[in-house]
């Protein structure tokens, strides 16, 4: 339950630091991608294998941020 805030806020961070500058910098759009991509994965497999509401919420709110840093 901690990572939570800790996630999000440093996905936050990234999204305000790339629209302030215009310009994603050093960020790479493949590992963004692939970030974004491997959560989705963990939301499947917690979806199938665990019955944890807490994972599940993590997941898929470092999901959404990791969407609107690819964005």
């Amino acid at each position: 339950g901690l990572g939570i805030p800790f996630t999000l806020s440093a996905r936050c961070v990234s999204m305000y630091q790339v629209f302030s500058d215009k310009c994603t910098g050093q960020l790479s759009a493949a590992t963004t991608f692939l970030n974004t991509a491997g959560c989705f994965a963990r939301i499947f497999t917690t979806l199938q294998e665990v019955d944890d509401n807490l994972i599940l919420t993590s997941y898929v709110l470092a999901g959404i941020a990791n969407v609107g840093l690819t964005v």
